[in-house]
């Protein structure tokens, strides 16, 4: 049995959570989330919630290992035992959308 960091696991509740109470989860309102709970919670307690560090983009905060890890299919497993990720295309533009019932 492999360990997995306590952050990964309050990430992907976060993530989980999101995804079902919000309506039109995709990744970057997912990313915008994420950064309003770390930061928000940075400010109250002194450290993040789900241990990751953010890189600005053009849109908004994006957490920087969990955006790559997406990108090249990287994540752990028990990210993917959690999570559903589901490709759309829309035009010319190819994005990842989070299910509204994760598995």
């Amino acid at each position: 049995m492999k360990l997995v960091d306590v952050g990964e696991i309050k990430m992907v509740n976060a993530i989980m959570y999101f995804a079902k109470n919000v309506k039109f989860a995709n990744k970057l309102k997912i990313f915008k989330l994420l950064s309003f709970l770390d930061f928000d919670y940075f400010r109250q307690v002194g450290v993040p919630v789900t241990g990751q560090k953010y890189i600005a983009f053009e849109k908004g905060p994006v957490p920087a290992e969990l955006h790559e890890d997406i990108k090249a299919g990287k994540c752990s497993e028990y990210f993917y035992q959690n999570i559903k990720i589901i490709p759309w295309k829309s035009g010319v533009k190819e994005g990842l959308t989070l299910p509204s019932n994760p598995l």
